[in-house]
C-alpha cells in the first residue's frame, strides 16, 4: 500500500482553496461572457457569472451565428470568440492614438490639453532627442490653473484623449516613454503627475464642458488613478479606487536623462467587482487593482449622459502654500514620446519598442 497522508486536514484545506479559487476564475469568466453576449444582444438576464440555462441558450445561438461548433461549448473558447465579435463590433477607431512626434499634430486631442496658446508661450514643443524628434513639456507657475485654492498652488500642462461614452466591458490600454532632459536628474516640484486615467460623471454635458469648477455626481476629482514622480526621483501610485488611497512607492531612480523609460496601462471598465487597472515597466507589474472602473455610487447627483473618461500624460505640479517656493518656482520640464493608445496591448507594446 502506499504511504499515509501524515495530515489529511492540511491536504483537506488545500482542496478547499484551490476549489475556491477555480470557482471564483470560473465566475468572472462566465460574468465577461455574460457582459459581452448582453451587449452583442444574445443575453438579457442578470450578470450574476453564474453559468445557468439562460447563458447556455445565449452562447448556444451565439456560436451558431458565428459558425462555430457547438458540440462542445467551452468557457475559454467562448470569451476568446466573443471578444472578437465585439471587438468588431464597437468602433473603436475613434480610441486610437499612435504618436511617435515627429511632427505636432493636436486634432487626435482633448481640447483641454496642450493647444496653441500652450505652445507659444513655450511650455510644450518638439525638441531633438539623439537624432529623434519628441515632445517637451515645460510647466511652470501659473501655466493653466489646475484648481489652485488655498491650502495647494498647481499647473498643469498635459496631453490626453476624451472618451466620453460608457466603456463597460471593454478594455483600454496605453503606453509612453518618459525621461528627464539632459542634465538634470530630478524634479523642483514636489510631486509630478506624469500619468493619469479619470472619469467624472454629470448630469448635463454644461457641468463639465463649461465648467471645471462644477462637482461630479461622485464627488470632488472623480475617479481617477495617477502616476506620480516625486523629488528624489522616486515614482509611486495613487487612486481614489476602493481601498487602494494609500500611495506606493515603487521603486527609486524613475527616470534618467540618457535613456527613455517605458510604461503601459491597461484599463478594464465595468461597474462590477470584475474590472482591473494594471502598470507595467520593463514587462513588471508596479501597479495591481482589480474591482470598480465605472463608479455606480453617486454623491451630488443622478448622471443621465455617459462619463467623461480620460488618459492622459504630462506634467500636473502641486505644492502647498507657506513653504519656500524657490524651488518650484523655478518650473519643470519632463520629454515625452510615443504616446499610444490602444485596445490591443500587443500593439501597444510594439510601438513602445
Amino acid at each position: 500500500m502506499g504511504e499515509k497522508i501524515k495530515n489529511p486536514i492540511l491536504v483537506m484545506g488545500w482542496l478547499i482553496l484551490l476549489s475556491t479559487t477555480t470557482f471564483a476564475m470560473a465566475k468572472d469568466l462566465t460574468y465577461e461572457n455574460q457582459l459581452k453576449l448582453s451587449w452583442l444582444g444574445y443575453y438579457g438576464k442578470a450578470l450574476d457569472g453564474i453559468s445557468g440555462p439562460a447563458t447556455l441558450s445565449a452562447l448556444t445561438n451565439f456560436y451558431a451565428d458565428s459558425k462555430l461548433s457547438n458540440e462542445n461549448i467551452d468557457p475559454q473558447i467562448s470569451h476568446k470568440a466573443l471578444d472578437k465579435a465585439f471587438s468588431n463590433k464597437m468602433d473603436r477607431a475613434k480610441w486610437l492614438i499612435q504618436d511617435d512626434f515627429e511632427k505636432l499634430s493636436l486634432k487626435n486631442y482633448n481640447s483641454l490639453g496642450i493647444n496653441k496658446s500652450v505652445i507659444r508661450r513655450g511650455s510644450a514643443g518638439l525638441i531633438d532627442v539623439d537624432g529623434n524628434s519628441a515632445l517637451f513639456i515645460h510647466s511652470r507657475p501659473g501655466e493653466r490653473d489646475a484648481g489652485t485654492d488655498e491650502k495647494y498652488i498647481k499647473d498643469r500642462v498635459e496631453l490626453g484623449i476624451g472618451l466620453d461614452e460608457n466603456l463597460g466591458g471593454q478594455t483600454i490600454w496605453y503606453g509612453f516613454k518618459v525621461r528627464y532632459p539632459t542634465g538634470k536628474n530630478d524634479i523642483n516640484a514636489p510631486v509630478i503627475t506624469i500619468s493619469q486615467m479619470k472619469q467624472m460623471h454629470f448630469n448635463k454635458a454644461a457641468d463639465y464642458k463649461t465648467s471645471r469648477n462644477k462637482q461630479s455626481c461622485n464627488g470632488p476629482g472623480g475617479l481617477f488613478w495617477r502616476m506620480n514622480l516625486h523629488k528624489g526621483n522616486k515614482l509611486g501610485m495613487w487612486s481614489n479606487l476602493e481601498k487602494t488611497q494609500t500611495e506606493k512607492t515603487w521603486f527609486n531612480d524613475a527616470l534618467s536623462d540618457e535613456t527613455w523609460t517605458s510604461f503601459k496601462v491597461g484599463i478594464h471598465y465595468t461597474t462590477g467587482p470584475h474590472g482591473w487597472i494594471k502598470a507595467v515597466n520593463s514587462n513588471k507589474t508596479i501597479f495591481s487593482y482589480k474591482g470598480r472602473t465605472i463608479l455606480n455610487q453617486y454623491i451630488a447627483c443622478k448622471p443621465n449622459i455617459p462619463p467623461a473618461n480620460r488618459q492622459r500624460i504630462g506634467m500636473y505640479r502641486g505644492t502647498e502654500r507657506g513653504g519656500n517656493l524657490s524651488e518650484f518656482n523655478k518650473g519643470d520640464m519632463l520629454i515625452f514620446d510615443n504616446f499610444i493608445v490602444h485596445w490591443d496591448e500587443d500593439e501597444v507594446d510594439k510601438f513602445l519598442q
